[in-house]
């Protein structure tokens, strides 16, 4: 029997991967993933077991300095140390790093690290990732956090449940990634992203009564020139960056074509985005096998940075007619400029003057399954 190996993992797991963090670096996702923010009875019971058992054993075999620069981290978040249950090296590329474990997440028999500093052995923090309360945050981080509140959604940030605090400089899996994260959440499935600091994105859960009829009607439309025809309502969230309007994002789960999201802007109505979900890479990342994932992986990353871009935009024009009823013909076509010789380009870029620029993405076939286009 085929034991499909990446089925247990988040879609943020699988989208490290296609960013170049590869198989080594992907249980490191999960710690992004909604799934661990939200973790599950059995999961939240493990990690309050596993930390009561650090607090008696220690970790007096481990560099002390690398112990403290990993707190003087956290404090820059929150205000009291934070007890870490045992330390595992790890490797970043050729180099090793200790993971000083906060809290594990299992899958099965396995457990994996979630909540975690990793610091490298000359003492600097490469990642970070923490989840905890908003009365344990220090002073700084609160008044932050407060402002972006307010700013976001007009309210006071005495509803907050969750905090997740996420760090992580270019150094970490080669990324070329540096940034500071903060993502607040309440019982109302809202939430605020604080990105350096400073408010990034705000986002909700809608019931689909509170979705305009207008905006709603743009969905279906764009759902039937798909060719997808849904069972049942979908599910709606919404989000804006500061000082841009908000989007509508629809999430039809059962369709003919299987799961469908389409993105509409509010006022105007303009479809922003459109996606066949059952035919993205993420599907085809998801069918690895654990007995030959890497072989198998290997072979769909060379099939996804082999085309050429005349194949790749003479494919876009044809789907993008077909599915958005968007003529790119006379847009110029480049593909992203990737960080990581590890990624997997399955996107592409085209623009044209005067006209929002539009990203196409597609699978290990070249098909472009969806279309993103600028706000």
């Amino acid at each position: 029997m085929k034991h499909n190996f990446y089925k247990v993992l988040s879609t943020a797991a699988l989208a490290a991967i296609i960013a170049g963090a590869g198989t080594i670096g992907v249980m490191r996702a999960v710690e992004a993933a909604p799934e661990a923010k939200a973790a599950t009875a059995e999961q939240a019971e493990h990690a309050v077991q596993a930390e009561q058992a650090g607090k008696t054993a220690g970790l007096g075999h481990v560099d002390q300095e690398l112990i403290g620069a990993a707190q003087a981290k956290l404090k820059e978040f929150v205000e009291r140390p934070v007890t870490f249950i045992k330390a595992e090296t790890t490797k970043l590329g050729d180099e090793e790093a200790v993971c000083f474990v906060i809290s594990e997440t299992k899958m099965g028999s396995e457990t994996s690290p979630n909540e975690n500093v990793t610091v490298k052995h000359d003492g600097t923090v490469v990642n970070l990732f923490l989840g905890t309360s908003y009365k344990e945050l220090n002073d700084t981080t609160k008044a932050k956090l407060d402002l972006a509140w307010k700013q976001a959604l007009n309210t006071d940030s005495s509803d907050i449940e969750r905090v997740f605090v996420h760090y992580t400089n270019s150094e970490y899996y080669y990324t070329g990634l540096n940034y500071s994260n903060i993502t607040a959440t309440n019982s109302k499935n809202e939430s605020v992203d604080l990105m350096g600091g400073k408010l990034d994105y705000v986002s909700g859960k809608l019931k689909e009564q509170e979705v305009p009829a207008a905006i709603k009607k743009a969905a279906a439309e764009a759902l039937s020139r798909a060719g997808a025809t849904a069972k049942g309502s979908p599910d709606v969230t919404f989000g804006n960056k500061p000082n841009e309007k908000k989007v509508y994002y629809f999430t039809y789960r059962e369709t003919n074509k299987g799961e469908v999201k389409v993105n509409i802007e509010e006022t105007t109505n303009r479809l922003l985005g459109l996606s066949l979900e059952d035919s993205s890479l993420l599907k085809d990342l998801s069918q690895v096998s654990k007995e030959k994932a890497e072989e198998e992986m290997n072979a769909i990353h060379e099939q996804v940075n082999g085309y050429s871009l005349d194949e790749l935009k003479k494919a876009a024009v044809e789907q993008a007619k077909a599915m958005l009823n968007l003529d790119l013909s006379e847009y110029k076509a480049a593909k992203r400029d990737e960080t990581s010789k590890s990624s997997y380009h399955n996107s592409v870029v085209f623009t044209k003057e005067g006209a929002p620029s539009v990203t196409g993405y597609f699978n290990a076939k070249g098909f472009f399954h969806g279309f993103n286009i600028e706000q």
